[in-house]
């Protein structure tokens, strides 16, 4: 679960020309954003399973600092990352216990929440960074990864935008597992003002 939800985090950069210039362009509206908030439906085919795994939540990306909130419907996990590890969402140290106030790490989560969030809000140094990318047609884009630690994830990743303020609508990963994950984003909203007390992790909340 923490691999794909470490799937997101930003650093406001300029973008650079490597990028074809449909995608430099897109990069460039949307890197000036200081918040991204959307709805996600997740579907995951698997090849180890006959029916796609299909979730649906909300997500919260916070510019200024790069967390971001990962809320799964429901009963399922609501997850903060912030500072490169992943805490439990809203509660305060005596809630999360232990290990959940500490929060949780992984290697290569903050890296991994980079990508993602490189991705969701199109972050040209990252992209730039990362992957080679080439027009799909229809504002769509094919990134092939550069880094030995990305292919040992993904093939390809092919995301989208759209929509009026543009903003990114879907992004596919093609697992190098050979499984294959969709997010689709709806009801985007950008540049809104974000409550910081739902940002705070389990320690700052405890914290007078």
């Amino acid at each position: 679960m923490y691999r794909l939800l470490a799937l997101l985090l930003l650093l406001p950069a300029i973008a650079r020309a490597e990028l074809p210039p449909s995608l430099q362009s897109a990069a460039e509206t949307l890197s000036s954003r200081t918040s991204v908030q959307a709805s996600f439906t997740q579907t995951k085919n698997s090849i180890l399973f006959m029916e796609p795994e299909v979730r649906a939540g909300r997500l919260e990306l916070r510019r200024a600092d790069g967390r971001l909130l990962w809320l799964y419907d429901g009963e399922a996990p609501k997850i903060l990352l912030a500072d490169g590890r992943a805490f439990p969402a809203f509660k305060s140290a005596k809630e999360a216990g232990v290990e959940g106030a500490e929060g949780y790490s992984m290697p290569g989560l903050t890296d991994l929440a980079k990508l993602m969030a490189g991705l969701v809000a199109l972050e040209p140094t990252v992209l730039d960074a990362r992957f080679v990318a080439v027009e799909a047609g229809d504002n769509r884009w094919t990134l092939t990864p550069k880094k030995a630690g990305d292919t040992a994830m993904f093939k390809t990743i092919t995301i989208a935008v759209g929509g009026s303020p543009l903003a990114v609508t879907s992004v596919e990963m093609a697992e190098a597992t050979g499984d294959t994950t969709v997010l689709a984003f709806e009801d985007t909203v950008l540049d809104a003002a974000l409550d910081p007390v739902r940002f705070q992790t389990p320690r700052e909340r405890s914290t007078p």
